[in-house]
């Protein structure tokens, strides 16, 4: 599938259960109406920076169509985020968009993620860390003047999630110095971590909240909210968890990735869109996407991405993590000369200059990996606080 990615027609041959519309549309008036976001959500944004309120998506079919599409990717070992190129994600996206992210005064901007963990394989959930990390100085200004955040994600189950198969875990914001004063950012080694500055005796453990799901059950929450998912357990009974995430933000703290407006993005825009963020997350994918996969998608991108209106910040965002995974995957072992030498024509032909990451703060170096019992590395005593993905191992067929 990596070497037919703008083919339609493959897609919809891989998951036939699903549609794929071959124009941009307006949301469709056939999925369920939902009623103004209620106060209780928004008060427990304000109040906790989380929310376990949000109504329970009605539409159980769609949801089992998701969840077997999603498990069906990530056994053909194709990253689940790829759901977003079937109707049926965004047709579940316009639920959340009326349900929770109107009544938040923020705008659905194409961030979309989907994971499918398997305990059982050793796959796990991401490491703690928050959304989005602004200056201290602009921690305020990531907030509307009413107390709600300006980026607002909804993570929805489709499988049930619980502690035995990665459900979420987080830090409630009374719990968390940092949440509105900010984090130490002076570089100092022996300065605390967000986490450890939240856990300094043994009662602010009991402060951790575990938050399993049902399936079409959500956690809302804000992008200052330490949040992330337990490793599981090996021998737990448990289907893998499946989950997926919508994100709406402030048009003045972050811009939606396409410039559709409220119109259902197109094939080749979805295509351009999640080949843009499996750039941005390439780590959490170390056994799928290679320089080669890398080389491939990044072209789908660099071709199109004018053409179906990617965010000019988010394209250079996107350029900008490119060479980055390109230094890392290019001149690992097993990579030709011309491997090499591409790469360092990318790195030296780059003219896109310095880029702020406004995105991502903290080094990323092995917070996608989950270390099991025999590994002999720790980097436990420094968690990354980044945005991402749990790591895909590549997954049986099967029978």
């Amino acid at each position: 599938m990596f070497t037919n990615l703008d083919n339609v027609e493959s897609w919809r041959s891989f998951l036939p259960s699903l549609t794929i519309t071959s124009s941009s549309s307006s949301s469709s008036s056939s999925s369920p109406q939902p009623p103004p976001p209620s106060a209780t959500i928004l008060n427990d944004l304000k109040e906790d920076g989380f929310s376990l309120s949000a109504p329970v998506h009605p539409n159980t079919a769609l949801l089992q169509k998701l969840r077997e599409a999603i498990q069906y990717l990530h056994d053909n070992n194709l990253p689940p985020s790829f759901i977003a190129l079937y109707d049926e994600c965004f047709e579940l996206a316009d639920f959340y968009k009326g349900n929770v992210f109107h009544g938040t005064k923020n705008h659905f901007n194409f961030d979309i993620l989907a994971w499918c963990i398997d305990p059982s394989k050793s796959e796990c959930g991401f490491s703690p860390h928050r959304d989005r990390q602004p200056p201290n100085s602009q921690i305020k200004a990531s907030f509307h003047e009413n107390g709600l955040a300006k980026y607002v994600t909804c993570w929805t189950a489709l499988s049930p999630a619980t502690p035995d198969n990665s459900c979420l875990y987080v830090i409630p914001k009374p719990h968390d110095p940092g949440y509105m004063k900010g984090d130490d950012d002076d570089n100092d080694n022996d300065s605390p971590d967000p986490l450890s500055r939240c856990l300094q005796s043994k009662t602010d453990y009991q402060n951790i909240r575990a938050c399993p799901r049902s399936p079409g059950e959500s956690l809302v929450f804000t992008h200052r909210l330490i949040h992330w998912g337990s490793a599981g357990s090996k021998r737990s009974q448990s289907p893998p968890r499946i989950a997926i995430s919508f994100v709406a933000s402030s048009l003045d703290f972050e811009s939606p990735y396409l410039t559709c407006g409220e119109s259902r993005p197109n094939f080749l825009q979805r295509l351009v869109l999640i080949c843009a963020q499996l750039i941005i997350y390439y780590q959490r994918f170390p056994s799928i996407i290679d320089y080669k996969h890398l080389k491939l998608i990044h072209s789908v991108v660099e071709n199109k991405a004018q053409a179906v209106g990617l965010e000019e910040k988010y394209r250079k965002k996107v350029q900008q993590e490119f060479l980055m995974a390109t230094t890392e995957l290019a001149f690992q072992p097993g990579n030709d000369s011309e491997d090499e030498e591409e790469a360092l024509a990318a790195m030296l032909n780059n003219d896109e200059g310095d880029f702020e990451d406004d995105f991502v703060d903290e080094e990323e170096e092995n917070e996608n990996e989950c270390v099991s019992s025999d590994d002999d590395d720790d980097d436990d005593d420094e968690p990354a606080f980044v945005i991402g993905l749990p790591p895909h191992k590549k997954a049986k067929h099967n029978n």
